[in-house]
């Protein structure tokens, strides 16, 4: 038997469909992680979200995040440690939904918080400081960070 043009066609279509197959299999099989269960609620809220960043930039000195060591140094502004600092530490994994982490601040008395890095797998986070002073301002401050 002699291989003509009709069995390259049959060949061809039949990788074709098997690779097609292959990429079908492939999709179901990944999963995908959105930023945020609760999206569409929080895009609505979204305008408080720029208020609070703007109320954050306009500070003299606005809050810094850094890596040192085995453990991430969160320094909020001087200006708000004696008006009662209170909110919330998103550790936010956008690779990982289920590896995102939530901390309530907690001061020492230098006006810092040291968060762990040890059960944190290495990669990028993003660390989402929302809080505010007895007065009723809010900020909200968001910092990349890179977990070796």
């Amino acid at each position: 038997m002699k291989f003509h043009w009709g069995h390259g066609i049959a060949l061809f279509i039949a990788f074709f469909v098997l690779f097609i197959g292959v990429l079908v299999v492939k999709s179901f099989m990944t999963t995908f992680h959105l930023e945020a269960d609760n999206y569409y609620e929080q895009e609505l809220a979204y305008q408080q979200r720029i208020d609070n960043t703007e109320n954050a930039n306009s500070l003299t000195e606005p809050l810094s995040c850094r890596l040192d060591g085995g453990s991430i140094v969160i320094t909020y502004p001087p200006e708000h440690l004696e008006k009662g600092l209170k909110g919330t530490i998103y550790l936010f994994r956008p690779s990982d939904a289920t590896k995102d982490q939530k901390v309530a601040i907690n001061i020492d008395t230098t006006g810092k918080q040291k968060l762990s890095t040890s059960g944190m797998l290495k990669g990028f986070y993003k660390v989402k400081v929302e809080w505010e002073i007895e007065g009723g301002d809010k900020f909200y401050s968001e910092n990349p960070i890179f977990v070796n």
